[in-house]
């Protein structure tokens, strides 16, 4: 269903702005604080994510950590 990526952006402000989405394999999960972070599967799609993306609601933040660790986290685009 091509406007999933709504509910995905309106899940996503529910949660705060704490919080964030990202790819896992084909699937988007939501990340969240923690140590070590809080990592929730969600129904949503990378198809999903690359639609929200694409329509300006999401942006990139990259969080890194020791060992070469690196993640993109999409977060809610400041207005």
């Amino acid at each position: 269903m091509e406007d999933r990526w709504h509910e995905m952006v309106e899940l996503l402000r529910e949660k705060g702005p704490h919080y964030g989405l990202a790819c896992r394999g084909d699937s988007v999960v939501v990340v969240g604080p923690g140590a070590p972070l809080s990592v929730v599967p969600t129904m949503f799609s990378r198809d999903d994510l690359d639609r929200a993306i694409a329509a300006g609601r999401l942006e990139e933040w990259r969080l890194a950590g020791s060992g070469g660790f690196e993640m993109r986290i999409y977060r809610l685009k400041q207005a």
